[in-house]
């Protein structure tokens, strides 16, 4: 219905919401939220509440599958909305939950930078540098660029 411009119903939300509180967090509901989370930022930012309201109602269920991946949805969420402080605090927790994952501190690196926090960026990126040298899927073309970014960052700041 997004796509075509046409608002879903509010039942259609309520729906929704019922069976997140009700029902088995699924394969198929992790996919339907990578898909809405895929979208935000273009044709259905409408959603953006809406999406932050469900992964909020998962992560409040004792059951909720994989915390630390919806945390760090939630938190990409909270970048959007410039509420980085609630932001960075996510991705610390998803990173906590898992310490593989490491597009939390990616995450991270990139508000620090945007807030003009390049300390807390090279903090960061010393940490990302430890997670990746020991992660089963390293990132190291990803952690060069973010590392050039730093450094371009830091030269531009210590020009007077």
């Amino acid at each position: 219905e997004m796509r075509q411009k046409k608002d879903p119903k509010s039942e259609d939300y309520a729906e929704v919401i019922r069976g997140l509180e009700k029902e088995k967090i699924t394969a198929t509901t992790i996919l339907t939220m990578d898909r809405v989370d895929g979208c935000i930022t273009t044709w259905c930012s409408a959603l953006m509440p809406h999406l932050e309201q469900w992964i909020e109602i998962i992560l409040k269920k004792p059951s909720a599958p994989d915390p630390g991946y919806f945390k760090y949805r939630l938190g990409r969420i909270k970048t959007l909305q410039h509420k980085y402080l609630e932001a960075l605090n996510l991705f610390q927790m998803a990173h906590d939950a898992d310490p593989q994952f490491l597009h939390p501190l990616f995450e991270q690196i990139n508000i620090f930078l945007k807030l003009g926090q390049i300390d807390n960026a090279e903090y960061t990126l010393a940490r990302l540098e430890q997670a990746n040298a020991k992660s089963r899927h390293p990132r190291n073309q990803e952690l060069a660029a973010i590392e050039a970014d730093i450094k371009r960052f830091r030269k531009q700041a210590d020009q007077p």
